[in-house]
This record gives structure tokens, sequence and C-alpha cells, in this order.
């Protein structure tokens, strides 16, 4: 409320995905993030990366130093901090994950919950692409739920089931490992047939995408960035019109 502070988690939800994923498929995903917050994973997150960061950070201003190589010996120290250290956080990043899985799979099914995993891996770069588009050219296409696909694709790459989602901070597991850990697997999922129907939460959700996007594309100009350079579309997306 106005004026107020605001305390305790925040779960954002994309619009576009509400349009590609069930009821089903989305409460999943809702789980599997209130699972991070029973588990206080982003208070593990918070307490790890500042240390992480500074620790970086010494080694970088060590490395470039006058005489760094009297430095030397704190070098090779702090690099074997680091490496040791993130190879701990990875595999606790990992296993956080699972968890979350598990409750994702709880509040709705371990079915739902590989096929909403499997629908980001497979459809989300080309969403990305699309709200890229959006927000960094002057087109207007058609909206953006008409350009979200209502099928499986026909081929799927080699590389899917070692996808792994991309975060800032942690490590998370391959799509295929994901997938064993929920005794889900992805011949399971693709023999569904695609189904959605999830953007029925939202009011207005056009108007509610359209609001967004303006808003990014503000925040854009207000950096002085140039749209028209920043968006680089996949091989899926055509070139924006000059």
């Amino acid at each position: 409320m106005d004026g107020c502070k605001a305390e305790g988690y925040s779960l954002y939800i994309s619009v576009p995905a509400t349009r590609m994923m069930t009821e089903g498929e989305l409460r999943a995903i809702i789980g599997h993030e209130f699972g991070h917050f029973r588990g206080a994973d982003t208070g593990f997150t918070k307490r790890f990366f500042p240390l992480y960061n500074s620790a970086a950070k010494a080694l970088e201003a060590m490395a470039h130093a006058d005489g760094s190589w009297t430095l030397l010996p704190a070098i090779y120290m702090l690099d074997f901090f680091l490496v040791s250290f993130g190879k701990v956080q990875s595999a606790l990043s990992r296993d956080r994950e699972f968890l979350a899985d598990k409750a994702g799979a709880e509040a709705s099914s371990a079915v739902n919950l590989a096929s909403a995993l499997v629908k980001l891996e497979i459809f989300g770069p080309t969403i990305s692409t699309l709200v890229q588009e959006r927000v960094y050219t002057d087109r207007t296409p058609e909206p953006l739920g008409q350009q979200i696909p209502s099928s499986w694709p026909p081929v799927l790459p080699d590389s899917l089931l070692e996808a792994q989602t991309p975060h800032p901070f942690d490590s998370h597991p391959t799509l295929g490992s994901r997938l064993d850990k929920l005794d889900v697997d992805l011949e399971t999922v693709l023999l569904t047939p695609m189904a959605r129907g999830a953007v029925h939460i939202l009011q207005a959700p056009d108007t509610l995408e359209a609001r967004i996007i303006s808003n990014m594309r503000a925040q854009s100009d207000a950096a002085s960035w140039s749209r028209k350079f920043t968006f680089i579309p996949n091989r899926q997306s055509k070139q924006p019109a000059d």
C-alpha cells in the first residue's frame, strides 16, 4: 500500500509463461518456487553471494596489481578457496533445486512439473526473443499470445536433456536429471498433447503485457540505450525492420 514498506517474499509470475502453461503446470512451477521459500534458499544466496563476490573482486585486484608476482601465494590460496567454495555451493544449489522440484510435484503432480520444465526449456528462448522484439524495436507484430507455439515441435534438439535453467547465482541440475528425480521420462511428457489455459488467472493479460512492455521501453530509453541495435534476434526470428 502507499506509504507502507512491503516485507516478506516476492514471487514474479511471467505473463507469457501463463499463456503456454496449464493450470496444473503453473501450480507446479509456483509450488517449486514456494519450495525455495520453505527451504530459506533466498536467504542462503544473500549470505553466500556477497562473500563470493568480494573474494572474486579481491583476486582480480591482486592479479592486476603492480608487483603482483609478490602476491602469488595469496593469489593461489584465494583462487583455491574460490574453486573449492564454488564446487560446494553448486552441489548445495543442485540439492536445493531437487527439493524445490519435490515441493512443486506435491503442489500439483510430477507429470505437470515435468511438462512445465520441458516447455520452459523448449519455448523459453522463443518467448524471450518475442519480448525483446517488442521492447527493443518499434515493430508492432501480432499479439504475443498468438505467436507462442501451441504444440510440441516435431524435432527436438539432441542436447535438450542436458539443458540447464540459467541463473545468475545458482547451479541448476540438467533437465534430464530433474526428470529422473521426478520419475517421469521425456517420452511420457511428449506423448501427452500439449495444452494451455492458465492465462485466464490474470485480468486483461493483453493490457497487462502491453503496459509491462511500455515500461520496459521507457526504462531502456531513459538509460540512453539504443533499442534498434540492442535487440539480437535468434535464428528463428525475423530481422527487425529499419
